[in-house]
């Protein structure tokens, strides 16, 4: 409680008040700064999450006895299951498009815009990439014959 002067008024805020206060918008200000998302993390998020997809759609292609691919373009990715009538996308879960958040995108350098990922029924696969480039970092997603899929600073 403040003190009051002789004729009865407050004066201000006591010390402890003052700091009560300030320590108070300093975890406030500590807890914001927790929660905003770091754009490397979200970057190296979506490489990780594309690499699990990767191999989520290679282990569907072997249960299901029927070739899965995954196609990648600059905003995202999509699941096609190979059907009598060609290639079919996918739409329910958990292999259905994803789309990069902001800030991320997949970068081709002057090769075809879109790259594919391709498992048969016996979880073969073709050896391909993919660059995924945040505002100041990138990385290289490659799917290697053997269907091991390696996550690596790109340059």
């Amino acid at each position: 409680m403040a003190r009051t002067s002789a004729t009865g008024t407050e004066r201000g805020f006591s010390l402890v008040e003052l700091l009560v206060v300030v320590t108070v918008l300093g975890l406030l200000g500590a807890a914001v700064l927790l929660t905003v998302p770091d754009a490397g993390a979200r970057l190296g998020d979506q490489a990780d999450q594309l690499s699990a997809h990767l191999q989520r759609a290679r282990e569907e292609a072997v249960l299901d006895n029927r070739a899965i691919a995954v196609r990648v373009d600059a905003g995202g990715y999509r699941f096609e299951r190979r059907g009598w009538e060609g290639w079919q996308v996918l739409a329910e879960a958990p292999l259905h498009e994803r789309r990069f958040p902001d800030g991320v995108q997949a970068d081709f350098r002057g090769r075809e815009q879109v790259a594919r990922f391709e498992f048969d029924a016996t979880g073969a696969n073709v050896p391909a990439e993919v660059v995924l480039r945040g505002t100041d970092s990138a990385l290289r997603l490659a799917l290697l014959p053997s269907g091991e899929v390696q996550v690596n600073a790109a340059r």
